[in-house]
């Protein structure tokens, strides 16, 4: 009986314990020096989870590309990864789609990029998701999110009216599909058409109102 009284005891203990776990918002950082896969978990620093606000864990993450080195990060064959925020240097690139399939999701409102966001797919389908309105940003004048050249790469909203604002200094920049019914659009930065023979579907949800008092540039390429 008293064996019996002390399992439960101790089951009760655990269990209370396993309850009382708190899910964090953890900042993690980029190590590989060269290119790799975001599903890499050797690559990131802290190395506990791959980071994505849906691996189980409970945690959310803010993830920053600062290793002062050319490194360019994939996400591909089939993966999907949410984060709460983006933080990409001038030397890094975050490359969606090359290999498969790749959806990166940003949950939390924040793109701070200097670097490059690369959709890049040949026939997979691609896409950057904002869920929320979000910002994207890049202090040094120099990032750019750019769509590759292929029907399949587009960005898009969780859910249609869900706004990009996009600030003085990043540029969303290619072809095919910048919006896809789905966002409204504050643009205070560049929007351009810089691919020859492919237009950008500049296509943003029909309900609401965009704005714009930047700049958007369609020289090379039309817009649609």
């Amino acid at each position: 009986m008293k064996y019996l009284i002390s399992c439960i005891t101790i089951s009760m203990l655990f269990t209370l314990s396993v309850c009382c776990v708190s899910a964090a918002e953890v900042d993690v950082s980029w190590t590989c020096l060269d290119s790799g896969f975001w599903t890499n978990i050797n690559c990131w620093d802290p190395g506990t989870h791959i980071p994505d606000n849906d691996n189980g864990s409970g945690d959310t993450y803010h993830v920053h590309f600062n290793s002062g080195g050319d490194v360019v990060c994939s996400i591909d064959s089939g993966n999907s990864i949410q984060v709460d925020s983006l933080d990409v240097n001038q030397l890094a690139m975050v490359r969606l789609g090359p290999n498969g399939p790749g959806y990166l999701t940003i949950e939390g409102g924040q793109v701070v990029n200097d670097g490059f966001i690369d959709l890049a797919s040949n026939h997979w389908d691609t896409a950057f998701v904002i869920t929320g309105d979000t910002t994207f940003s890049s202090p040094a004048g120099t990032g750019s999110l750019v769509i590759g050249p292929d029907v399949h790469n587009k960005v898009r909203a969780t859910t249609p009216g869900d706004r990009i604002i996009n600030e003085v200094g990043h540029s969303f920049q290619g072809a095919y599909y910048l919006g896809y019914d789905q966002v409204l659009f504050t643009n205070h930065g560049t929007i351009k058409s810089d691919i020859i023979d492919t237009y950008l579907y500049l296509n943003p949800y029909d309900t609401g109102t965009n704005y714009n008092d930047g700049i958007i540039d369609s020289t090379i390429q039309s817009i649609c």
